[in-house]
């Protein structure tokens, strides 16, 4: 468990005027870049990138050092959506019925 478990998760935006100004904050606040974390050109000549981050870890790379250099856009609470994606999954084992099984042409186990 983490420290920042009951603390919401935003997807940002951060964009700098040249690579390395993106890269001292990155190296600097660690946030988490996903897992196939891509930087963009934007229309400006600068470069972007999206990551995540806790409520007060948003609040903490805004303070950096580096932060003068960035700016910081949150995008979205993926906490929201994470939650409202999870309602609409059913309760219970879908597969609990005898004989009622995964079809298709992956293997049966």
């Amino acid at each position: 468990m983490s420290e920042h478990d009951d603390e919401p998760v935003y997807r940002c935006h951060v964009v700098a005027a040249t690579t390395d100004a993106l890269r001292e904050f990155i190296d600097e606040v660690r946030p988490d870049t996903g897992c196939r974390p891509v930087a963009r050109k934007t229309a400006d000549g600068g470069v972007g990138i999206d990551v995540y981050l806790h409520e007060s870890r948003l609040a903490q790379a805004r303070s950096a050092k580096s932060a003068a250099a960035v700016d910081i856009t949150p995008v979205e609470n993926t906490t929201e959506n994470w939650q409202a994606r999870t309602r609409e999954v059913g309760q219970g084992n879908r597969f609990a019925t005898r004989g009622d099984h995964p079809h298709g042409l992956g293997r049966k186990e």
